[in-house]
Order: C-alpha cells, then sequence, then structure tokens
C-alpha cells in the first residue's frame, strides 16, 4: 500500500537533505581505521606531525565577511592569509547571511561539494563556475538575475540549486544541467517553465510564489515526487493529473486577481478541481451572489472584493491535498455617459425673437444642470454629475464633452448659443373692402344697422368694427396695410359710413289697415271724400299725420317733406270751403 504524506510548508532548502543521489554521484568516505593502515605503511612508525600551512602561494580574497568567514573553519584569524594548499582542502564553505558582496577565491577552492551562500547581496557568481565537484549550490536571496545566473556546465554531478528570491525570469540555460534532482526556485518572476519541465531527473522542485497561472508546462514532469507551488496563481490543476508519481503536493494559499467588471456584470468562476469540476465560491462582501446554475457569480455595489475557495484534491498518490485561494476583484461603478442636450437655436418669428431653447436629458446615474444666461449669443456650461454611488460618469474621447474629475464624477458641455439679429418685415399691401355689407333695418326712424360676416366669411388679412355712433370702419390686422396710391389715408383704416335707413313706418295698431298696411292713404281718401263733413278736429289729425309722414326718415327726406306741404295745403283748401258754406 502506498504511503499517502501531505506538507504544508517546504523544508528549508539550506537543510534539505538529498533524497537520493545516482550512485555516480555518492560521495566516497575514507574510514579513519583505513587512514591509519595507510600511514603505517607509508610512514612507517614516524609520528605525524601537524603540517604548517604553506603561505608561500596564498589565495585572492578581497572580501574580508568572507575571508573571515573561511579562516573560521580553518581555526586561522579573520584577516589571515588563506594558503592554495589550504584551499584545495576545503569541501565545504558555509557563509550564509554575513553581507559578502565578493566571492572572488572560490574558483580556487576546486574540491568544494557544498557552497551555502544564501542571503548575501552578490555582485558576481562567477568564481563558482567550473567547479567539477560541486554538488550543492545555494545562492537564494543573492541577487541572481537572467544575466547573471550560474554557469553550472563545469559542475556536471551538481544535484542540488537553490535560486529561490532572486530577480530570475528567463531559465532557459538551466535546461543543460541534466544532473538536478532538487530545484528550489521559488519567488522569481519565470516566465516560461519549459526548460525546468525537460530536466530528466527532476525529483523535488520548489517553485512557490513564483506568480504560476498555467500548469501546463509541469504535466510532462512525470517523475517528480515532491512538487511545492504554494501562494502561486494557480485555479486550474487539471494538468497535474498526469504526475502519477507525486508523494507530496503542495497548492495552498493562490491569489487571483481578476479584471475588473462592471458593476452587475456576471463572472465565470475559473476555479476547478483536478478532474475539472468547479470549485463553489464564498464571498463575505456585500452584494454577492453565486449562481450554481450557471457556475457565476454578481455584485449588487460596486468597490474591491474577494472571494475564497477551500477545498481538497487528489493527484498521483497523494489525497485530500489542500487547495485554498483567493481571488480579488474591483467591482466597477457602472458607466454612465453624458448625454448631448436638445438645443433649439434663437430664431426670427414674424420680426420678434423666439430664445434659445435647451433641453436636458435623462441618463440613469446622472443629473444635469445649465449654468450661464440661455440666450442669443450666450455661452453655458451643462454639468453633470453623478447621482449615485452606483455609477461613474464615462467620457467618450470623441464627444464634447470633458471630464472634470479624475475620479470620473463629473463632466461637463459648452455651448455656444446663436446670436439672432431680427428686422421688421414689410407688411402685406391689400386691397381695401368696399363696404357692402348686408343692413338690418327694422321699421322707424333712424335704427338701421350693419350686418357683419361670421364664419367662414370672416376676413383674414383686416377686421370689421363698428364704432360706438355706429361707423363701418375696416381695420388691417398686423403685418397688413390697405393700399393706397395717394398715399393720403390711414394705411391700416378705412371708413364706411353708417347703415341707411329706409324710412318705413311703423304700423299704427288701433287703426285699420289696408291690405299693403298703409294707414296714411287711407286717411287721405277719407278725408278727400268727406270733406264736407270733416270738422277742424279731423284737419287738425290730418296735419299731424302729414307731421309724421315727414319724419318716417326714409330714403329720401325730400319725399316726406313735401308730402306734408301738400297735405298741409290740402286741409286748408278744404278748411276754407267749409267755413264759406257756412256763411252762405
Amino acid at each position: 500500500m502506498k504511503h499517502h504524506i501531505r506538507v504544508a510548508n517546504p523544508p528549508n532548502p539550506s537543510q534539505s537533505r538529498v533524497r537520493r543521489w545516482p550512485s555516480a554521484y555518492r560521495p566516497r568516505r575514507i574510514t579513519g581505521f583505513v587512514a591509519a593502515i595507510l600511514l603505517i605503511l607509508g610512514g612507517g612508525l614516524a609520528t605525524a606531525l601537524p603540517a604548517q600551512a604553506d603561505t608561500s602561494d596564498p589565495i585572492t580574497m578581497p572580501d574580508p565577511a568572507l575571508r573571515a568567514c573561511i579562516n573560521a573553519s580553518l581555526g586561522q584569524g579573520d584577516s589571515d592569509p588563506i594558503a592554495a594548499a589550504q584551499a584545495d582542502g576545503i569541501t565545504v564553505v558555509d557563509c550564509r547571511n554575513l553581507g559578502i558582496t565578493d566571492i572572488t577565491g572560490l574558483e580556487r577552492m576546486p574540491n568544494l561539494d557544498q557552497i551555502l551562500l544564501s542571503n548575501n547581496p552578490l555582485t558576481s557568481h562567477t568564481p563558482i563556475r567550473n567547479l567539477a565537484k560541486l554538488r550543492h549550490l545555494d545562492v537564494s536571496h543573492t541577487g541572481v538575475t537572467d544575466a547573471d545566473l550560474p554557469d553550472l556546465t563545469g559542475s556536471p554531478v551538481i544535484y542540488y540549486l537553490g535560486l529561490g528570491s532572486n530577480s530570475i525570469a528567463d531559465v532557459t540555460e538551466l535546461a543543460t544541467v541534466s544532473s538536478l534532482t532538487s530545484l528550489y526556485i521559488g519567488n522569481n518572476t519565470i516566465t516560461d517553465w519549459s526548460p525546468i519541465a525537460s530536466m530528466p531527473n527532476l525529483d523535488i522542485l520548489h517553485a512557490a510564489n513564483s506568480q504560476i497561472t498555467d500548469l501546463t508546462p509541469f504535466q510532462s514532469m512525470t517523475g517528480l515526487t515532491r512538487l511545492y507551488l504554494g501562494a502561486n496563481q494557480i485555479v486550474d490543476p487539471t494538468p497535474l493529473a498526469n504526475l502519477t508519481n507525486l508523494e507530496v503536493l503542495q497548492l495552498s494559499s493562490q491569489i487571483v486577481d481578476l479584471p475588473s467588471v462592471p458593476l452587475g456584470t456576471a463572472t465565470s468562476n475559473p476555479v476547478t478541481d483536478v478532474a475539472g469540476n468547479p470549485v463553489l465560491m464564498t464571498s463575505l462582501d456585500t452584494g454577492f451572489n453565486y449562481d450554481l446554475a450557471t457556475n457565476t457569480w454578481t455584485f449588487a455595489t460596486s468597490g474591491n472584493k474577494n472571494l475564497e475557495w477551500n477545498t481538497t484534491i487528489s493527484a498521483g498518490t497523494v489525497s485530500d491535498v489542500v487547495f485554498t485561494g483567493q481571488i480579488r476583484q474591483h467591482i466597477s461603478r457602472a458607466d454612465a455617459e453624458p448625454e448631448t442636450p436638445e438645443v433649439t437655436q434663437a430664431v426670427c418669428m414674424n420680426g420678434d425673437i423666439a430664445y434659445p431653447q435647451i433641453s436636458l436629458p435623462t441618463t440613469e446615474g446622472i443629473t444635469y444642470s445649465i449654468e450661464g444666461n440661455v440666450a442669443p449669443g450666450q455661452t453655458v456650461t451643462i454639468k453633470a454629475v453623478l447621482s449615485g454611488d452606483d455609477h461613474s460618469i464615462y467620457v467618450d474621447p470623441a464627444s464634447d464633452w470633458v471630464s472634470t474629475s479624475s475620479d470620473h464624477l463629473s463632466a461637463e458641455l459648452v455651448i455656444l448659443l446663436d446670436d439672432a439679429q431680427c428686422e421688421t418685415p414689410a407688411p402685406t399691401v391689400i386691397d381695401a373692402p368696399n363696404g357692402d355689407l348686408p343692413v338690418d333695418d327694422p321699421c322707424g326712424p333712424d335704427n338701421a344697422t350693419w350686418r357683419l360676416p361670421t364664419g367662414s366669411d370672416v376676413p383674414d388679412n383686416f377686421t370689421w368694427v363698428i364704432t360706438a355712433e355706429g361707423l363701418l370702419t375696416a381695420v388691417a390686422n398686423e403685418g397688413y396695410v390697405f393700399s393706397d396710391p395717394t398715399e393720403a389715408l390711414d394705411p391700416t383704416l378705412r371708413e364706411y359710413g353708417y347703415a341707411p335707413d329706409t324710412n318705413e313706418a311703423c304700423p299704427d295698431p288701433d287703426s285699420d289697415t289696408t291690405e299693403d298696411g298703409d294707414k296714411a292713404e287711407e286717411t287721405d281718401v277719407k278725408v278727400t271724400d268727406e270733406v264736407e263733413e270733416t270738422d277742424v278736429e279731423e284737419t287738425v289729425r290730418v296735419q299731424v299725420t302729414g307731421e309724421a309722414l315727414a319724419k318716417t326718415g326714409g330714403p329720401d327726406a325730400m319725399v316726406g317733406i313735401l308730402t306734408a306741404a301738400l297735405l298741409g295745403i290740402g286741409g286748408l283748401l278744404i278748411l276754407t270751403g267749409r267755413t264759406r258754406r257756412q256763411q252762405a
């Protein structure tokens, strides 16, 4: 039965124990017993005295911190010279955290097996080239860059390399180091992992905190038994299904930044397990809504949001691997684009200026206002400000709107209103009417009136007006004048006189009327036929009747006067004849 292992934290690279070595790289140790035999055979019974250091060929080591570290291992003073013979016997250099900048002198130590120089600000790694016996090198956190990546082609037996926490982006050179079995290279900015994937003997890989997003290059690394990928940006671990030899896998504490989306926009969940099944997301932020049917989420409020996942997966021989992470996403305010208001410029209408009009639009999330005098020739500013917290003002660069705040809270639009200069138009000349309106004339004197048109007969360009005295006039409407070749008349007024009276007498209700209703004629006949029998009173009645006729006010007043005179003369003749008969 296979044993399942879970590791929360990777071991210390500098203290890592080699898990397995190829047989060709295993060190050979000479026991004390064998050494004693060799001394007896080679030196007889002579007593061996401690060898004195040969200082005739000292090595160059300018960095005082490195010199002191090496001398400490040799039992010498910090600044003592180091002979070449002494350097030849050094197999381990453990000088971590000492502020060393220059490692010149290590190239004179051909038998070095381990170099531990982590946490030193090294300026160059050149001295450690071509150390043929070097098997373990740790230069983590020493400022290694792509240009200064150690050349290990001269170290054919190296199996352990520590390059963590440097500034490495390109690891192409490492593809030639085929002897590596353990690589600690986390906390770098490597963009292409395919060179590492081609290492045939790689067994342990530490690549935590390396901004890894895609595990596709790792799917061919089937020889891996330990893989540390914590604190990356991994959401899809499906390529790990091919790593059937895995015994240790770490995938916790992933941190993923998703692109910002507008408020209310659905985001697809990118997190899956090794089998490709979606992993449920949770969030404590307000407005979070997860749709299981579509595997998406939305937020009802804007701002920076945090989502989390916490599950376990299986890969290789490992089960219950903790796969946790956090998604960070900014929910932006929905874009509200200011709209251009509708502007009606000033125009001249019948000689008068019609002032400009500005109709403000209605846009969700925006409140508009006008600053300035809306008048011909004036400049006004349209202000657009947010009306809530769920929008931001987006200004189209191609529009005339200008953003007035760096946080997209307001914008403005300047509008120049057209000027308008109106000239009074010349009036339209029309012919004056002839004044032949119909007349209403009831019987009786002086009561005739004009009958004005109504309905569709009312004229369009002038108005009939009757004064208080009964005078008929025509008044031109605005924009019209009456033609006048003489130029002596009022161009807007014409007078037509009073309504003509027909002088028709009203009938006497106390008298008998003829078929024609003419009482005066009946009286005349009666007086003529009965002259001899008529008394003075009748004659007087006839005279009164004649006077009444004279006042009729008919169309010809002279006719009335003559009628009255004739009636008076006739009455006088009748009276004279009667008097004569009485005297006789």
